[in-house]
């Protein structure tokens, strides 16, 4: 009776934990490899929620079988030592069903026809490929999904060599493969997606080296693809045996995509995206019918399967560089209103300003038409006395360089400014202020480059440079109020408000023989305010601090117009409004030789998160 008792506890024990579903994680095993073994899964069986590791010393290699083969869900297989097969259809690693992770850190090489490195035949499962997968024969993919919904990241290396061998092959639906690593396929696609929305990227390279071929061919409905990586032969979208295919996917570009290789459209009218940066300037061919678009918001043309358009550097930035050009010449004369606690009566200076600074924008986020850049200018401004029986002032002659690279080098502008004008320093005093006036014209020379050109056509990925040489005239036309207030024998409040108008006319000009660009006139307007505090240490030394904020408006010139191939585009400048905040530290020192010297360095911000620094010196000598 005991033994009969017993024996229905044990039965009734065993019913229930079948019952609750808790039979596979009593059965779940896990198993080590950790040396070199010649049998499928080491002579073990993986069924469901099992674990499989090939340690670094292990390896597994096989003539019968597969390397690994898994059935049932959730199972674990980690490689970090090697698997190898060889012989027809002997594949390295069968996942059957779902839910299996497979982490890859050692190799998989097989060398038989029909041989895959990994083939997924189920749904939701995850690979990771941080090692090495290498076929070496037909029919033999790299990496196989075969079901829906399944994971795929690649950050090592994926080789294949046979004909019709595959890098990757996505079969199902829905499927995510992400490839930062290497896939290189010789004799067939680096990547083949057959089915239906499912999503690939590639920040690393995929390459097909059969002419035959391409190193990512999508046939299905809905396919995403998205590439920032370096794309080495053909892009092709294609509708597939399914009848129910449209070959309406959609291919994006981002920044970082370099393509070698056709871009064809074999049936439908897929979709290409172009969101390579406001900076770069690209010229694609393609074959087929696309529709195109360019996220960054330029304007483009697509005559002819050419679609084309330059960077926007030099008519978004046309704005901000003649600002910074005419901040820093309009700094230079500021500092040289005469004011009544150190108007020297009936004595004349000579004076001589000497700057340089920078001045750096981040890319606005909010705004993808607007690109980043550098800013170096160095520049010298002298001011010689003219005595008239009217109004005396200030002959001042100008000389400036600028340098500017935008983006990540995609274009470079050098300009070389000459200006020559009037200075009325001493204009009039009223209650206090020195007003000061100042009138200059000029000729601007600008040298550009670009290089970084996307084309597809070329080996490299990249089209020849584009050089350019042009010119402007300029008018700037300033007036500055200055009030000054003593504290007491050993400080001083000096108060400023400034603004000017400036007309810059850019002559047309060429970029190789596609690209050609119209007239601009450029009108801007600039007000602000500055404070300072003068402290007065010694009789020949000051000391200072100020603070100043400016604002400029683009009134005229907003858009800039050029053709390509002949075919006209205009494009929107890019802060059309700016504010600018200033804080500046200095010195002056007054020589017994009837010199002064003063230096100050200021750094400035906008709103829009620019920044810049800027130093001056100073020398007025009086005779």
């Amino acid at each position: 009776m005991l033994f009969i008792y017993n024996l229905i506890i044990f039965s009734g024990i065993s019913i229930l934990i079948c019952a609750s579903g808790l039979s596979n994680i009593v059965m779940a095993a896990d198993f080590t490899i950790n040396s070199a073994q010649t049998t499928e899964n080491g002579g073990n069986t993986l069924d469901g929620s099992d674990m499989i590791t090939v340690t670094t010393a292990g390896s597994i290699s096989i003539t019968s079988g597969s390397g690994i083969e898994t059935s049932g869900d959730y199972n674990t297989v980690l490689v970090n030592g090697s698997i190898s097969t060889t012989g027809r259809a002997r594949h390295g690693i069968v996942n059957k069903d779902n839910n299996n992770a497979t982490t890859l850190t050692g190799s998989v090489t097989t060398s038989g026809a029909s041989s895959f490195g990994i083939t997924n035949q189920g749904d939701n499962n995850l690979s990771t490929i941080i090692g090495d997968i290498s076929t070496t024969a037909r029919l033999s993919y790299g990496l196989e999904n075969k079901g829906n919904e399944n994971t795929t990241i690649v950050s090592g290396k994926i080789s294949t060599a046979g004909s019709s061998a595959f890098g990757i092959l996505d079969q199902g639906n829905n499927n995510v493969t992400t490839v930062t690593g290497r896939v290189t396929a010789d004799g067939s696609h680096g990547i083949y997606v057959l089915g239906n929305t499912n999503t690939t990227t590639v920040t690393g390279h995929v390459t097909s080296n059969n002419s035959l071929s391409s190193a990512i061919l999508i046939e299905g409905t809905g396919n995403v693809i998205n590439i920032s990586g370096t794309v080495k032969s053909n892009i092709t979208s294609a509708a597939g045996n399914s009848p129910s295919s449209t070959g309406l996917n959609s291919f994006t570009l981002q920044e970082g995509a370099i393509i070698t290789g056709s871009i064809l459209a074999f049936s439908g009218t897929p979709t290409l995206n172009i969101d390579v940066g406001a900076a770069t300037s690209y010229r694609f061919t393609t074959t087929g019918t696309w529709t195109v678009d360019d996220l960054d918001g330029r304007a483009f043309t697509n005559t002819g399967n050419i679609v084309s358009s330059l960077g926007t550097g030099n008519s978004e930035t046309a704005a901000d560089m003649l600002f910074e050009r005419n901040r820093v010449l309009g700094a230079s004369l500021a500092r040289h209103v005469n004011a009544p606690t150190d108007r020297a009566g009936g004595a004349n200076l000579v004076w001589m300003d000497m700057y340089s600074g920078n001045f750096d924008r981040s890319q606005d986020s909010t705004n993808p038409a607007s690109v980043s850049f550098k800013s170096d200018i160095s520049g010298l401004t002298i001011g010689m006395p003219i005595s008239t029986s009217s109004q005396p002032f200030d002959l001042v002659l100008s000389r400036a360089e600028s340098k500017t690279n935008i983006g990540s080098g995609q274009q470079k502008i050098n300009v070389t400014s000459f200006k020559i004008g009037a200075f009325f320093k001493d204009l009039t005093q009223a209650k206090g202020w020195d007003v000061a006036a100042s009138a200059m014209i000029g000729r601007n020379s600008y040298r550009g480059l670009r290089s970084s050109i996307l084309d597809n056509t070329t080996a490299t990925g990249y089209g020849a440079s584009l050089s350019s040489d042009y010119s402007s005239s300029e008018i700037m036309l300033g007036l500055t109020g200055k009030h000054s207030s003593i504290i007491n024998p050993k400080m001083r409040f000096d108060g400023k408000l400034h603004g000017s108008l400036t007309r810059e006319s850019i002559k047309s000009y060429q970029e190789g023989t596609n690209f050609s660009w119209k007239d601009r006139t450029l009108v801007q307007a600039t007000a602000g305010a500055s404070a300072t505090f003068v402290f007065v240490p010694q009789p020949n030394l000051q000391t200072y601090i100020k603070l100043g904020a400016t604002r400029r408006a683009l009134m005229g010139g907003k858009q800039a117009s050029y053709s390509i191939d002949g075919v006209a585009i205009s494009l929107a400048s890019g802060n059309n409004v700016e504010s600018y905040y200033t804080g500046e530290l200095g010195f002056s020192y007054k020589s017994a030789a009837a010199m002064t010297i003063t230096a100050g360095l200021k750094r400035h911000s906008t709103i829009s998160s620019d920044s810049g620094t800027n130093t001056n010196i100073s020398i007025n000598w009086a005779f």
